[in-house]
C-alpha cells in the first residue's frame, strides 16, 4: 500500500482535545450522503456536503499506477486545502481522508479503513522497537521545528484567479502563498 499519510501525536494533560470516531469504509455504499471537511484557501472548518458517487475507484482509473488503492469517489467539493481533512458519514463517522479533485463535482478520499492498516503497521513498529530495547535519549531525537504560518499551493486556477484581481501585482507562476502569521509564532 503506497499512501500519503503521516502521524501526529499531540502531548495534552491540560484539556481534553476534541476527536471523530473512524468508521468502517467497506460498509459504505454509493449514493450514501457524506461531508468533506477542510481549510481551501487557508478558510479553515470549511464543509461541503455530498453524495458517494463510487465506493472502489481503483487507483488505475485515476492514472496513480503502483498505489493499488481503490478510492471513494464523492461530488463533494474538494480542493487542495480539504486534502488531509476527513469525509464523514451522517453518522459523524470518519469514512475517507480527502485526497484529490479530478474536477469540479469529481473528487477521491483514501477510504479510512487504509489508513487503520497504516496506524496498526506503526503501532507493531513502535511495539517491536519499544520491546528490542531501542530506546532513543532525548539529545537524539530530531527537534520540532515551527513557523507559524497559514499558507496554500498556488494553483493554476489560484494564480488565474489572483492575476485577474491584481492584474499589474501578480506575476509568479508557482510557488505558495501566506495567508497569516500565527501569533507570537517565529514568523
Amino acid at each position: 500500500m503506497v499512501a500519503d499519510l503521516a502521524v501526529v501525536q499531540i502531548d495534552s494533560k491540560q484539556q481534553k482535545l476534541p476527536y471523530l470516531t473512524l468508521g468502517d469504509s467497506d460498509k459504505i455504499r454509493a449514493g450514501e450522503h457524506c461531508i468533506a471537511v477542510g481549510s481551501p484557501l487557508a478558510l479553515s472548518n470549511t464543509v461541503t456536503a455530498g453524495i458517494v458517487s463510487n465506493v472502489g475507484r481503483t487507483s488505475s482509473e485515476l492514472g496513480l499506477f503502483g498505489r493499488n488503492i481503490n478510492y471513494i469517489q464523492t461530488d463533494c467539493m474538494i480542493t487542495g486545502g480539504n486534502s488531509g481533512g476527513p469525509l464523514v458519514n451522517l453518522d459523524g463517522q470518519v469514512i475517507g481522508i480527502n485526497s484529490m479533485k479530478a474536477m469540479t463535482g469529481i473528487s477521491f478520499s483514501l477510504p479510512i479503513n487504509y489508513a487503520k492498516l497504516f496506524l496498526a503497521d506503526i503501532e507493531k513498529k513502535k511495539l517491536k522497537q519499544s520491546t528490542s530495547k531501542q530506546i532513543l535519549s532525548t539529545k537524539n531525537r530530531q527537534q520540532t521545528r515551527y513557523l507559524g504560518i497559514k499558507m496554500f499551493s498556488l494553483t493554476p486556477q489560484i494564480i488565474e484567479e489572483m492575476r485577474y484581481r491584481m492584474p499589474m501585482t501578480f506575476s509568479i507562476d508557482k510557488g505558495v502563498y501566506i495567508a497569516g502569521v500565527m501569533l507570537d509564532s517565529t514568523a
